[in-house]
């Protein structure tokens, strides 16, 4: 039996070597049924197809299989790239945009397909190129963005529609700028602005309805501000005030050293 189970072909019939067109290559074991195929419908095999025979990949192009010819994107000449940025099938231009000079792959910043403008989003290597895809209707797009703008320019996506989006921003948002997000409507932004708060600013969430975010206010906020955590509803936020407050007593209480004035 082949590696990875039965050989079939696009579709679904057994692949067959004989008649293949591709004789040839099998005869010099460039190819074989169950591993290295240009008709087995699995992408694995024919992406090892055209690793051994690359000059191939240029003929899979003609195919109507989206998939064929989305594999063989990866391994044509990058000359013949730009004939897939029109293809009718997003996959193909996306593995098309992975391998575009940046010059053409600017062309697809607006391409139908957010796959394909996620791809651009993640390359483009400029911060004002980027800023293009700030209004994108799709938050996938708009996530990449998120995670490559610099932190000083994240402060316009902290109001971006998607709470994903916004996780995102506050997660490399420079610091400067997180308190503009501790009245997020979502906890989950918020959890993430009280894991990076500067201690000194924890105030700002330390009544927030949420528990969990209470909890990290209590295990980050400085000893000042852990009075009214220590009397807080939940029990587990509660529990956390009181051993910090308990330990930073403790630690007050002794010099660095360990040992007692005067002894």
């Amino acid at each position: 039996m082949s590696r990875g189970g039965e050989a079939l072909d696009w579709r679904g019939g057994p692949v067959a070597c004989g008649g293949c067109p591709f004789e040839a290559v099998h005869g010099e074991n460039l190819c074989q049924p169950g591993q290295s195929c240009y008709f087995d419908r699995r992408a694995s095999r024919m992406d090892a197809f055209f690793k051994a025979n690359p000059a191939l990949a240029v003929r899979a192009l003609e195919e109507s299989h989206f998939l064929l010819r989305a594999v063989a994107a990866r391994h044509i000449n990058i000359f013949l790239l730009p004939r897939l940025m029109t293809d009718p099938d997003p996959e193909v231009r996306q593995a098309a945009a992975w391998r575009l000079p940046m010059r053409l792959l600017l062309r697809l910043a607006d391409d139908s397909d957010p796959g394909v403008r996620a791809i651009v989003a993640g390359r483009v290597e400029d911060q004002d190129g980027l800023l293009a895809f700030l209004s994108d209707p799709d938050y996938a797009v708009r996530k990449v963005l998120a995670r490559r703008l610099e932190p000083d320019l994240l402060r316009v996506m902290i109001r971006d529609p998607s709470q994903d989006v916004r996780v995102a921003v506050a997660r490399r948002l420079h610091e400067i700028w997180l308190p503009l997000m501790v009245a997020d409507p979502a906890a989950e932004v918020r959890l993430e602005v009280a894991a990076r708060l500067p201690a000194e600013r924890l105030f700002l969430l330390a009544v927030d309805e949420d528990w969990r975010v209470r909890r990290c206010v209590a295990e980050r906020i400085d000893a000042a501000g852990l009075a009214i955590l220590a009397e807080d509803e939940e029990d587990d936020v509660r529990a956390v005030a009181i051993e910090r407050r308990n330990r930073l007593r403790g630690e007050s209480c002794f010099p660095e050293d360990g040992g007692l004035k005067g002894a």
